[in-house]
């Protein structure tokens, strides 16, 4: 069991680093200042969680219990500023675009926490579990948008949520068959991050209004 509770630890810490670092380049892509940044990558890496948390537990969200999410947040946003002050000063230069990391960070924030999410809430019913895991994965990506004047991903015919909510039931549906916690978690993570990525790159969208 503790080695499930570690592994579940080591995955929320990802995942809160991949969605800050997606948070801080959306800041810094509309030119915020440093605490914009930092304000920004912060929300979007734990603002999933706080949500699923207030929906679900009588307690102070985990991310205000637990600061070290918030410090990783912090960190992580300040380390894309540095970063992206040394490309302007041309000391280093990115082998990858700010975009395709943004894609990249954004798609392993939406696997790690549609999962996580779902394992929160196996207590209750199918219904509950599996809509937490989408709450929680997109959660920080709605508020990271709002907050920068953006139309939230989710809404935009994209397959976002639709992503979560396939590796959020998949999960859900290898836990209750038995399957082992860190084999169903990897399945379901692997699978939202395949979906959003392959659909983003080849443009794949909902059916909305012309």
């Amino acid at each position: 069991m503790e080695h499930v509770i570690n592994y579940l630890i080591v995955c929320e810490y990802i995942g809160t680093a991949a969605f800050a670092i997606s948070g801080a380049i959306t800041a810094i892509k509309h030119k915020l200042d440093l605490l914009g940044i930092v304000v920004i990558g912060s929300v979007t890496g734990i603002g999933g969680g706080i949500l699923r948390d207030e929906i679900i537990s009588d307690s102070a969200p985990v991310a205000f219990v637990h600061l070290q999410y918030v410090a990783i947040t912090i960190l992580t946003s300040l380390l894309i500023y540095v970063f992206y002050l040394l490309k302007v000063k041309k000391k280093i230069t990115w082998s990858i675009t700010q975009t395709k990391i943004f894609d990249i960070c954004d798609a392993i924030g939406l696997g790690i926490f549609a999962v996580n999410g779902t394992n929160a809430a196996m207590d209750g019913n199918t219904f509950t579990a599996i809509l937490m895991g989408v709450i929680t994965a997109v959660g920080g990506g709605i508020l990271r948008d709002i907050l920068c004047g953006e139309t939230p991903r989710v809404f935009k015919e994209e397959i976002y949520a639709t992503a979560a909510l396939v590796g959020s039931t998949c999960y859900y549906m290898m836990k209750i068959m038995g399957f082992n916690y860190v084999f169903a978690s990897l399945v379901g993570m692997t699978l939202v991050v395949v979906i959003r990525l392959i659909s983003k790159y080849n443009r794949w969208k909902l059916p909305g209004v012309n």
